[in-house]
């Protein structure tokens, strides 16, 4: 099926649906946030019927972004006999929605729709629209809609750019394109608001956040025979720098534009015996979605993430998981 096909599919799914569930993954980014502002602002416009879900709260920062603030946290607050249409956004698997058991359970006529830039590691969707060369879920929903002729608003102009400005790095990743750089001139034209999204994206750092990427780079190492550079962080640190994990945000990103490395890797303890990998890719031809799907993660071809329990542990001049 062609993506034009698939998309006017999914319009039409959309249009025909009495009650909708649109939900992003935990720990959500900008890019999650402001797809999930985008499609609430769509189905407004259509006059359909819906609720949004994401398993944590939004970072102060993206509170802006029309509808958020209507999100519900808890799967039992949902009604979900009544839902006939899901629909996910910037998950890359159902798992990270965290409604992976109800969803997949779901009734003959309950519906499930998956809007991703991510790699495909599942087959669970009645309907996906995946685009992996996207730099942003919100650039498909651009596409979605550009598709089936739908208007963009000033306020979704403005939670597309989000999308796309956070997940370029501000447009300085090496996965950048000139459809993007487009895109946002486009979104700017529509009235989005440059200043305000630019502040959004960059977030600021408080004194425990600069102390932490300082232990990030005191510790960072190149394995010369592979070009990977890589670092780490501990639980211990985030406490002892009076710190959280939206801390590391953007940490790995930043790496990536380290000269003669291909690859980047940041390994974080993330709680509850949990190490969450975040890789990035720094030359193009490196794919690290796949070094990541050997563990049991994913992602897209530029951006990709695994994780697994563990302890990170010092042992002499490195690094041991235990």
């Amino acid at each position: 099926m062609s993506k034009e096909i698939l998309a006017k599919k999914i319009y039409q799914t959309i249009v025909e649906a009495q009650n909708i569930l649109v939900a992003t993954h935990y720990a959500p980014d900008g890019d999650a946030a402001a797809a999930l502002s985008a499609m609430a602002q769509i189905l407004q416009r259509l006059g359909k019927k819906y609720t949004l879900f994401c398993a944590d709260r939004f970072d102060d920062k993206l509170a802006w972004l029309p509808w958020l603030g209507q999100t519900v946290n808890r799967e039992q607050d949902l009604p979900w006999a009544e839902f006939d249409l899901f629909i996910t956004l910037d998950c890359g698997t159902l798992a990270r929605s965290r409604l992976s058991g109800p969803i997949k359970a779901r009734q003959t006529y309950q519906k499930l729709i998956e809007i991703d830039h991510h790699q495909p590691m599942e087959q669970v969707a009645d309907w996906a629209l995946r685009q992996p060369a996207a730099a942003s879920t919100t650039e498909v929903i651009y596409d979605w809609l550009r598709i089936n002729h739908l208007p963009i608003s000033q306020p979704l102009a403005e939670a597309i750019l989000v999308g796309l400005v956070v997940d370029t790095g501000n447009f300085i990743y090496s996965a950048t394109s000139e459809k993007n750089l487009a895109i946002a001139a486009e979104m700017l034209q529509r009235g989005a608001n440059w200043p305000k999204i630019i502040k959004t994206a960059a977030g600021s750092a408080d004194l425990g956040t600069a102390k932490l990427w300082g232990l990030a780079l005191e510790r960072l190492k190149i394995n010369h025979r592979y070009q990977v550079a890589f670092t780490v962080l501990t639980r211990a640190d985030l406490e002892n720098c009076h710190t959280d994990d939206e801390a590391t945000e953007g940490l790995a990103g930043f790496l990536s534009r380290l000269k003669d490395v291909k690859a980047v890797l940041v390994l974080k303890e993330t709680g509850d015996g949990v190490i969450k990998g975040s890789w990035r890719a720094c030359q193009t031809g490196v794919n690290v979605a796949k070094l990541c799907s050997f563990l049991g993660g994913g992602g897209h071809v530029k951006a990709a993430g695994f994780h697994f329990n563990g302890r990170l542990v010092k042992d002499g001049a490195g690094w041991k998981v235990v």
